[in-house]
């Protein structure tokens, strides 16, 4: 996390001084708070995806680059995947590719507009698709999430859970609260 808020700091002013007291608040702010780490609560992974979603759409957007967007689509699908919140924000964040490449790459042709609009949608495909074909198939249902439950929030809260206990909640959760439609 802070890596990446370092690079997406760095990236952004080219100011050491800023990308010092950016790294230095986040560390004091987020990272050492204690609500966030030490449970199944998933906000240090999201974050880290977003800084990673961010660095890669800014390079791209800067350099004009296919692999990058694509990479960004890729980061975005994996924090769809991690927070189900981002899954509503991800329509804004194609809109605002969408708008970067009718702006600034419709100067350089219409396969170049398309090809930028196709990576990034490719790579938010490539890492969603999976998960969404899997809970069609289990759960008939094209949801990207089901969320854990409530026993099991209430369990990552508490973080009493050893290692037996946490695989037996997944196992429970998987199997025994969503049959499958062929098993009804």
């Amino acid at each position: 996390v802070l890596l990446c808020s370092a690079l997406l700091s760095w990236i952004v002013t080219k100011n050491k001084l800023f990308v010092i007291v950016s790294v230095v608040l986040i560390y004091a702010v987020f990272l050492r708070n204690p609500q966030f780490f030490d449970r199944l609560n998933t906000e240090v992974p999201a974050t880290a995806l977003l800084l990673i979603f961010s660095c890669c759409t800014v390079v791209s957007f800067r350099k004009k680059s296919s692999l990058l967007i694509f990479l960004s689509g890729i980061a975005l699908g994996l924090l769809c995947l991690t927070k189900a919140v981002f899954l509503y924000l991800s329509v804004t964040l194609f809109l605002i590719v969408l708008f970067y490449s009718c702006c600034v790459l419709l100067k350089e042709g219409k396969k170049t507009t398309v090809c930028f609009l196709a990576f990034f949608l490719l790579g938010s495909g490539i890492s969603t698709f999976p998960w969404i074909a899997r809970n069609l198939y289990h759960f008939d249902s094209l949801d990207i999430s089901r969320r854990g439950g409530h026993i099991l929030n209430v369990r990552a809260e508490k973080n009493r859970m050893n290692a037996d206990e946490i695989i037996a909640a997944f196992y429970f959760c998987l199997l025994y609260t969503s049959p499958s439609p062929r098993d009804r």
